[in-house]
């Protein structure tokens, strides 16, 4: 069968629209900011790890530059990152952990939070900081979505922390859930 220039066009405009569409519906979304005691980092870019059971253990990473595939991967199946770029300097970055109810994620359980903060550049800050007992400190305005593995997850989160320092954290993310479950995470039991 002979195929004319019209139809090889018209097939690949189908083709690219479709695709097209399958990327805006599955698109990720991450916007946040991290401003500890007056200075403010951007951190346009998220990975989720999910660790399914009676109650699901999330881990959300926020950064301020983008994660390597590696790095993502990783991170998808740890729920844990160190807090370094590849070459060791210091990353800018929130790691925050969660309780979500198994069929409805809007049921968080606000006594589960873990939060881990490094910033680049800073020598006070320039190590991964775990805080302790966050609760009450992080809100959660907003869960949406599914917990299956492709499905997507969105959310909105603020935290003022107090510790040694002040922080103010806001996030916001659409994210797929991804297909492989996280090796470790909160005991959200």
């Amino acid at each position: 069968m002979r195929q004319t220039f019209g139809s090889v066009v018209a097939a690949a405009s189908l083709a690219l629209l479709a695709t097209t569409g399958q990327a805006a519906q599955g698109a990720s979304n991450c916007k946040g900011s991290l401003t500890i005691n007056g200075r403010t980092h951007a951190l346009p870019h998220c990975a989720l790890a999910v660790l399914p059971g009676p109650v699901h253990s999330v881990t959300l990473l926020a950064t301020a530059e983008p994660l390597s595939r590696a790095e993502a991967d990783a991170f998808t199946q740890s729920a844990y990152h160190r807090g370094t770029r590849p070459d060791g300097s210091q990353r800018t970055m929130v790691m925050l952990s969660f309780c979500a109810g198994r069929s409805a994620p809007d049921a968080v359980l606000a006594r589960k939070f873990g939060v881990d903060i490094s910033v680049a550049g800073n020598p006070m800050q320039g190590r991964v900081r775990s805080l302790p007992d966050p609760q009450g400190q992080v809100r959660v305005k907003r869960l949406a979505g599914s917990f299956e593995p492709g499905k997507h997850f969105s959310g909105a989160l603020e935290g003022r922390i107090t510790d040694s320092d002040r922080f103010t954290l806001e996030l916001e993310w659409s994210l797929p859930v991804p297909q492989q479950q996280a090796a470790s995470g909160l005991s959200c039991d």
